[in-house]
């Protein structure tokens, strides 16, 4: 049973089976990028399967530790339909 990565109307959920672990509201979401290799910011909360290539990184607005770090199966799919959400979120708000 690995990690799996859900993105529902209000939030971003990391999910172990059917439980949810640790959720990052879309709200406080500053911004999204893709990452390959060791590219990533070295003080981050990262949730990952195994050893990944491709990583999301969330910048989030508020919190100790801002970047947010998981692996989804389809890294660039998973960007897009969340930076769509991020925008979408921040012309309702």
């Amino acid at each position: 049973m690995g990690l799996n990565f859900l993105v529902t109307p209000t939030e971003v959920q990391v999910r172990l089976g059917s439980w949810v672990v640790r959720r990052i509201l879309v709200s406080d979401i500053e911004r999204v990028d893709e990452a390959r290799g060791l590219g990533v910011p070295m003080w981050n909360e990262h949730w990952c399967n195994l050893w990944p290539f491709r990583y999301v990184v969330l910048r989030r607005r508020s919190g100790w530790i801002r970047t947010f770090i998981i692996n989804p199966p389809d890294a660039t799919g998973f960007v897009e339909a969340l930076r769509r959400l991020v925008s979408q979120r921040r012309g309702t708000d």
